[in-house]
C-alpha cells in the first residue's frame, strides 16, 4: 500500500532529522560547557590574584601603620584647630571686604 510506504518514508526522514538535531544540540552544549569551564578557570585565576594582592596590601599597611601616642594626637588636634580657625578668620575677612567693596 502506497500510503504506508509514504508514511514510513516520512517517519524515517523525521527520525533522521531528529537524530541530526540531537547531534547538533549535543555539540552546541559541549562547546558551551567548554567555554563555561574556561571562564570559570579565568575567574578562579583572577580571584587568586586578587586574594594575593589583597594580602600584599594588608602586609604593606601593617608595615607602614603609625601608632600615635596621646601627646602626638593632641598636638595634631591643636594644629588642625589653629589651621581651621585661621582659615575661617581669613574667609570672614574676605567676605567682609567684598561686602565693603560693593557699597
Amino acid at each position: 500500500d502506497i500510503n504506508k510506504i509514504t508514511g514510513l518514508t516520512q517517519l524515517r526522514e523525521l527520525h533522521r532529522d531528529e537524530k541530526e538535531n540531537d547531534r547538533r544540540v549535543k555539540e552546541e552544549l559541549q562547546k558551551e560547557q567548554q567555554e563555561m569551564t574556561q571562564l570559570q578557570d579565568k575567574l578562579n585565576e583572577t580571584n587568586e590574584r586578587y586574594v594575593h594582592k589583597k594580602r600584599e596590601l594588608m602586609n604593606l599597611q601593617q608595615l607602614h601603620k603609625v601608632e600615635l601616642d596621646v601627646a602626638q594626637m593632641n598636638h595634631i588636634m591643636e594644629i588642625t584647630k589653629k589651621t581651621v580657625d585661621h582659615f575661617m578668620q581669613e574667609r570672614k575677612r574676605d567676605i567682609t571686604g567684598a561686602n565693603q567693596d560693593e557699597t
